[in-house]
């Protein structure tokens, strides 16, 4: 299975980690269970943020 970089070497500049350079997308069994804790790991923190930032504007004004 080829690396997303391999598949699409003009995102190289958005993915400078070799981590990220490594992924590998694939459907087999327990992909979903390996990734999704920090993909939900990383859209709560978003939220966080986006939601205290608004309370902090509020303050401001």
């Amino acid at each position: 299975m080829p690396t997303l970089l391999e598949q699409y070497p003009a995102l190289a500049p958005m993915y400078p980690f070799e981590w990220e350079n490594k992924y590998e997308f694939t459907w087999e069994y327990g992909f979903c269970k390996e990734t999704m804790t920090p993909i939900i790991a990383l859209c709560a923190v978003y939220c966080v943020l986006c939601l205290g930032g608004r309370e902090v504007m509020k303050n401001f004004q």
